[in-house]
């Protein structure tokens, strides 16, 4: 089967609309009638403008180009302008243009190269909610792009490996040695914390002078 797709938009006055149309489209491919021209976008992809006043101001229509960049300059070039750029959270971009009517005419393209690929689980199409770095992508940017429950392990592991560090070098220093001879010492029996002037020869119980 064969098909030919139409976006439609309805405007108040053809005539008065049809200049902002050809500066955002270029010249129209046909005119089914005076009050319509159609713009084949591509290979059986079209966009017509029709007068219908009931109807006007409630058109939107989406473009999505390879070459977004390169669409708004050439439009730029024909003397108009985006009334509205906006980029999505998932990177995809929008450049949206509004008629007199208020009707919206939108182009749209990929997200800007930034070096990094979504990750997907094998044998599924999920996206995970971090990126996986490519060659020469720098380490510190796969960590910004982490997921928040991602970065918490991470640092909760750093912090781990850093208090063992810490109690290694105490026990190889001497501080360890040193709380475990105070320790023992709290723990003797009173008498054998007596004053060691006490106990000499021939008094080995410490008896004289008691």
């Amino acid at each position: 089967m064969s098909l030919h797709l139409f976006a439609g938009v309805r405007v108040r006055d053809f005539q008065a609309a049809r200049p902002w149309y050809e500066q955002l489209l270029g010249e129209p491919s046909f005119f089914p009638h005076a009050t319509e021209a159609v713009w084949t976008l591509a290979e059986d992809r079209s966009v017509y403008v029709v007068e219908h006043a009931d109807g006007a101001g409630k058109s939107v229509a989406t473009i999505f180009l390879d070459d977004l960049d390169g669409q708004v300059a050439a439009i730029a070039a024909r003397g108009l302008e985006p009334d509205e750029r906006e980029t999505l959270s998932n990177g995809v971009r929008k450049a949206i243009y509004r008629d007199s009517d208020g009707n919206e005419l939108v182009f749209g393209g990929a997200p800007l190269d930034t070096g990094l690929q979504p990750c997907v689980r094998p044998g599924t199409t999920h996206r995970l909610s971090h990126w996986r770095r490519l060659e020469g992508a720098a380490p510190r940017l796969v960590f910004a792009v982490m997921s928040g429950e991602r970065r918490l392990i991470l640092l909760g592991a750093v912090g781990v490996a850093l208090i063992l560090a810490a109690g290694v070098s105490d026990f190889f220093t001497g501080g360890f040695w040193e709380r475990r001879a105070r320790q023992r010492a709290r723990r003797r029996p009173v008498a054998a914390r007596s004053d060691p002037g006490r106990h000499h020869a021939g008094d080995p119980a410490g008896l004289r002078g008691a």
